[in-house]
Parts: C-alpha cells; sequence; structure tokens
C-alpha cells in the first residue's frame, strides 16, 4: 500500500472514531461517510479531478503532488472548495464537508485550515440554493386523497400502512417511524423518539389527541414483542425502505410518477400543526401576507421546529414557505427532490428571539392539548 494510505488509514484508526465535539464514539454509519468524504476528496486532489469556475466557466483543476497527508495546506483546502461551489451542492452539503475537512484538519494539528461556513458563503462563486419552500410536497398538494390512499395501502401491506400513519401523525422520517419502539416509546403523555433520528437527537412528541394515542396503540398491537420495531425481524432497515418504496410505487406514489413521496407526509404533518396554531393555511399552501401576525407566526415556526427535530426556527421554512407576516416570500428556486432530509439553515434572527419563542411554544402546545385532550 502506498505511504500517503497507510498515513491516512493511521490517522483515522487513531481520531476517525470520535464525535466532533463530545468526544463519544460515532455511529459506524458516521464513520463510514466521514472516511468515504476524505478519501474520495483526497482522490481528486491527487488525481487531478476536482473543478474550479475560471472566467465565468467550469474547468478542471490541476492536480496536486500531495505525498503525506500531513502535508496539507490552505491552498489543497481551497482547491477542494472551488470544486463544491462548480458543482453548485446545497449549502447542507458544504456545512457537512466543512465539518468534516475541519475535524481532520484538527487531527494533523492544523486546526486553522479551513475558513468559517460565513466565509464560504461569502466567496463571489457561491451560487446560493434556497432553503424556502417554494413547492407544496404534500400528500394532498399532490393531489392524494391522504386517508383513501392510506386504506387503499393498508389493504395490501398493513405495516406499510402503519409507518406512513405513524409518519403522518408523528410528523416523523421513514426511518423514525419505522424503527420506532411501540411500547417503549411510549411514555403516557409524549413519544419518546430516539432511534433512526437525524444527527441521533432524542426528541419528544406530545401524545395529545385521540387520534395520536389510537394510532400509537396499533402499533403496539401490531409489534407484540415489547423491544421490537415495526421493521419485520427477517429484513434489515435498508430492505424493509425498500420494500416501502416498491408498495407506494404499485400504489402509485413515487417522485417519478406523481412528485411525491413517504416524506410529503411529514410535510403534511407538520404544515397541519402550524395550521392548527394559526388557523391558517401556510404559505407554501396558498396562506397570504397579513393573515396572521408576526408573533403568532413564530411561535408556530417554532413549534414546527421542534416537532421536526430541529434545533432552528428558520429551518420550518423547508416545510412551510416565507413568512406570512408583510410580505410574499421571495422567489426562490426549488430544491431537487432528494432522498435525505431538508438541511438547516439559520435566518438570522435574534437569539433572544428565539428564547421568547421556545418560552411561548409551551402555551401553544397547551391550547391545542385543551382544545383536543383525551378525555
Amino acid at each position: 500500500m502506498e505511504k500517503f494510505w497507510i498515513e491516512f488509514n493511521e490517522i483515522f484508526k487513531q481520531h476517525g472514531d470520535a464525535a466532533a465535539r463530545s468526544g463519544k464514539r460515532i455511529s459506524f454509519g458516521t464513520h463510514h461517510i466521514r472516511r468515504g468524504y476524505l478519501r474520495r476528496d483526497f482522490h481528486l486532489l491527487r488525481g487531478g479531478g476536482l473543478l474550479r469556475f475560471e472566467h465565468g466557466q467550469v474547468v478542471r483543476e490541476r492536480r496536486f503532488k500531495l505525498g503525506s497527508p500531513y502535508n496539507l495546506k490552505a491552498k489543497h483546502i481551497r482547491a477542494l472548495i472551488d470544486d463544491w461551489l462548480a458543482r453548485r451542492h446545497s449549502r447542507s452539503y458544504l456545512e457537512n464537508k466543512l465539518s468534516v475537512w475541519r475535524q481532520f484538519c484538527a487531527w494533523i494539528n492544523k486546526p486553522n485550515l479551513v475558513p468559517g461556513t460565513a466565509e464560504v458563503m461569502s466567496y463571489p462563486n457561491y451560487r446560493h440554493r434556497s432553503q424556502v419552500a417554494v413547492i407544496d410536497k404534500t400528500w394532498s398538494g399532490r393531489g392524494i386523497d391522504v386517508p383513501g390512499k392510506l386504506r387503499e395501502i393498508a389493504s395490501s401491506d398493513a405495516r406499510v400502512a402503519l409507518v406512513l400513519e405513524l409518519m403522518l401523525t408523528f410528523s416523523l422520517r421513514l426511518k423514525e417511524a419505522s424503527l420506532l419502539r411501540p411500547h417503549a416509546a411510549d411514555q403516557g403523555a409524549y413519544l419518546d423518539v430516539c432511534r433512526g433520528t437525524k444527527g441521533r437527537r432524542r426528541r419528544v412528541h406530545p401524545i395529545a389527541t385521540a387520534e395520536e394515542r389510537e394510532v400509537l396503540e396499533r402499533a403496539k398491537a401490531l409489534v407484540a414483542d415489547r423491544t421490537a420495531c415495526l421493521v419485520p425481524r427477517d429484513k434489515t432497515y435498508k430492505q424493509w425502505q425498500n420494500h416501502v418504496y416498491y408498495v407506494l410505487t404499485r400504489h402509485g406514489i413515487s417522485h417519478k410518477q406523481i412528485g411525491a413521496s413517504t416524506h410529503g407526509l411529514r410535510h403534511q404533518g407538520l404544515n397541519r400543526l402550524y395550521e392548527q396554531i394559526t388557523g391558517v393555511r401556510s404559505p407554501v399552501r396558498g396562506g397570504r401576507p397579513g393573515e396572521v401576525d408576526r408573533a403568532t407566526d413564530r411561535f408556530a415556526r417554532q413549534q414546527v421546529a421542534e416537532t421536526a427535530g430541529h434545533g432552528k426556527r428558520s429551518v420550518s421554512s423547508a416545510y412551510l414557505g416565507g413568512v406570512l407576516h408583510g410580505r410574499q416570500p421571495s422567489a426562490a428556486i426549488p430544491n431537487p427532490p432528494s432522498a435525505s432530509d431538508d438541511g438547516e439553515e439559520d435566518d438570522g434572527a435574534d437569539d433572544d428571539d428565539d428564547d421568547e419563542a421556545r418560552q411561548l411554544v409551551a402555551a401553544l402546545r397547551d391550547r391545542i392539548s385543551s382544545d383536543e385532550a383525551i378525555s
């Protein structure tokens, strides 16, 4: 094996299993992705496969003579960044790559080699891809009769239909709903969502309505084993995911057929939550400026973000569209369909405003609970 890759493997063996901030051991999946990012980029650096803009044209970058990972310099990092910008990757992708390389540089005692995200976003070649939804991705927005379609799917595969109902009812991702252990997750007043979450961020979802309780009880009845999840024991998660997509395609639901996916049910649930709180449709579903005051809109968006498992209120725009108070959402380039979830993007809001919103979200949650509480 070449000396370069021997040194690379030694670095990764020593540091590669540690999380960026906490130092805790990362999952195998994260380890695999991180290693893949670095290997691919080093191959491109040394093999001449990088792209860059030159006089408005995309050209191929020269190859770099890099005999050791320890010889990494600022010019190499800049060449990588130029390549990502030339390929027009999303902001969330750029943030992930910068984070991985920032950590690698710390491993080789060059912690200041990678520029900050804000600096990269200010580069002339950076082309912003808006994270604000301009297309209604909910199932109903794609012309689907949601209750009728779920009944149709249940007639051929009850387990798939139940996972889809969990996604809709609790605004879960497909992986979260599939890996949910109904018995263990049921904490009485709330649902404990901890398996399959993005970034392994644990969250709770109040069980405040009869519909939520009924769906969860059916999930518990389907999974008799208290430690089991919704994925059948004879399937891996990947096999189960492919099966779900196959069943949906048979019932006419796919990006190719009608521009809809399983993730549309998560959008459906989060838009429904916004409408329950504000009393009006979200911007992406036809809401108009002036229909809701600024404070209520902010509170509702904070609730949507927390229900979705995100920490930033601004992420709600990826599901709801732009704000309703005062002006129409600005035009944006819609992101292409993706199997991944929406990226997080800060809207520049004051931290004090975010804290105020979080404090009042509890009051809104109580209001919804009192209106639709289980007797």
